[in-house]
């Protein structure tokens, strides 16, 4: 029982929720930022072709389980400089765009790159083609040279599959 006690406890922990999902989302900003990295370094082209460049590699960039994941990129004002699944946001003034809870997300997330560089925004966001926002972990990173911000996040809705999954797991290798 008290295996099954804390599995549930911990699916429905948002802390425990981001110690499990914060190195993998690092991990997969930091791969994006790498592309950043890798496209400012070619001397043949402007600074506008090295953008578009890396906008087009990144949008198109996907992982995760379903390979759903996916990667944006705003500035510091802060408007977006792209969105793949919602491009209809590309250029917009994201500084009043505020989650149900009224938290200006992307307001947060130049706060944290402007003071850290880098970390965790947790905010509610609609899923892939749903309008009813849920709860979201992102982890961003700022792109210095350009003044950009590429984040991703996990709806912890996932994260909770995860890990009911893990506990399903493990209760099934116990035996009495």
């Amino acid at each position: 029982m008290s295996v099954i006690d804390k599995a549930y406890r911990d699916a429905y922990d948002s802390e425990k929720l981001k110690n499990v999902f914060s190195e993998p989302l690092q991990n997969a900003v930091d791969t994006a930022f790498g592309i950043l990295k890798s496209v400012d370094q070619e001397s043949d082209l402007s600074l506008e072709a090295k953008q578009q460049k890396a906008i087009m590699l990144i949008k198109q960039l996907r992982y995760g389980p379903q390979n759903k994941d996916y990667f944006w990129i705003n500035d510091m004002q802060p408007k977006m400089v792209m969105h793949p699944y919602k491009p209809e946001l590309d250029g917009a003034d994201l500084s009043l765009n505020q989650d149900p809870n009224g938290k200006k997300l992307f307001v947060e997330m130049v706060r944290i790159c402007q003071e850290k560089g880098q970390g965790f925004v947790d905010y509610h966001w609609p899923k892939y083609g749903a309008d009813k926002p849920q709860p979201k972990l992102s982890f961003v990173r700022l792109f210095k040279p350009w003044n950009w911000i590429i984040g991703s996040g996990v709806y912890l809705e996932v994260a909770e599959q995860k890990l009911k999954s893990e506990a399903a797991a493990l209760i099934k290798t116990l035996r009495y």
